[in-house]
């Protein structure tokens, strides 16, 4: 009896542990009537978000991409519906060497932050994402498995 109490109690700290993450909801000002969709910024404006440990969603997209191309339109109708901003960065803006840069390695994607730290995103090189690239439903499936809607 005294191996079994600690070994249900090792089993129930990795089965919580590693859950999924839970919905959460972005910081206040990305949820906006009037400056929803995609929001073009610098890469200093990302860090910032980043220190001040802010919920946002991140489109890193790169000039005259295909899939950038196609993804957008699904972005962008998303965002419209759901009253949200999200912020847009060019691949080619990221520095090099940055956490950024070594986890996003192929454009376009889709990054979730929560609290400053990557949750999530979009990988063009992994096959379980994408349908997320070129259907809105699962675009939206994907989003909504992280983020609460208000």
């Amino acid at each position: 009896m005294k191996r079994v109490l600690p070994l249900l109690i090792v089993m129930f700290v990795v089965l919580v542990g590693c859950g999924k993450v839970g919905k959460f909801s972005l910081t206040d000002k990305y949820y906006t009537s009037e400056e929803k969709g995609l929001v073009e910024v610098e890469l200093s404006e990302v860090n910032e978000a980043i220190e001040a440990k802010d919920n946002f969603v991140l489109l890193i997209y790169l000039a005259g991409c295909s899939t950038c191309q196609e993804l957008r339109p699904i972005v962008e109708e998303y965002l419209d519906k759901a009253n949200i901003k999200m912020l847009m960065l060019s691949y080619d803006s990221m520095e090099k060497g940055s956490k950024l840069k070594k986890t996003v390695k192929y454009a376009p994607s889709v990054v979730i932050f929560k609290n400053g730290k990557i949750i999530d995103f979009l990988d063009t090189a992994s096959d379980r994402d994408i349908e997320r690239f070129s259907s809105y439903d699962a675009f939206s499936e994907w989003f909504e498995s992280y983020i609460e809607l208000k």
